[in-house]
């Protein structure tokens, strides 16, 4: 699920809003700015079609741990394929838990392309192209990340172009 305002915007898990009295700081209370909604499914309706259902006014204190509640970070179960050639262009079909509309992914340390949450257990991307070998696949949300620890490998080596003869 996703926080977003009412124009559609969605919200970081950090609310931004004035704090107010800290009554412990481990949960100090906090005013509510926006109307926050939250995204949910329609009833028997497959994901992405969603509605909003208001979750808190402007104006209403909550605590802190009601809104990082709301904030369930993304987990990685499976990534198919778990190979592909250097040069990238791979569709990638990644299942997991609590994935957002807002989730980007990476492979290595290179951001991959066409990311598109499917459901909220599964998206699919197309892989940038890569040095040869295992590297780590990340999925991050507003939530927090998720990391599959070498759950791609790279195999091949880039085609290098053969220069003429007589350069």
């Amino acid at each position: 699920m996703t926080l977003i305002t009412a124009d559609g915007t969605p919200l970081p898990k950090e609310p931004g809003a004035e704090v107010l009295e800290p009554v412990t700081e481990t949960d100090p209370q906090l005013r509510v700015l926006v109307p926050v909604y939250k995204e949910t499914p329609y009833e028997h309706v497959r994901y992405p079609v969603q509605k909003r259902q208001l979750w808190w006014r402007p104006g209403q204190v909550i605590r802190k741990s009601e809104w990082d509640s709301e904030f369930t970070p993304p987990t990685i179960a499976g990534v198919s394929p778990s190979s592909g050639p250097v040069e990238g262009g791979t569709t990638v079909t990644i299942t997991g838990a609590n994935f957002t509309l807002d989730a980007q992914v990476e492979f290595g340390a290179n951001a991959a392309q066409d990311v598109i949450v499917v459901t909220p257990t599964k998206l699919t991307c197309t892989t940038p192209a890569g040095s040869a070998g295992a590297v780590d696949v990340t999925v991050t949300t507003a939530a927090g990340t998720a990391t599959a620890q070498g759950g791609f490998t790279y195999v091949g080596e880039p085609e290098v172009p053969e220069m003429p003869e007589g350069e």
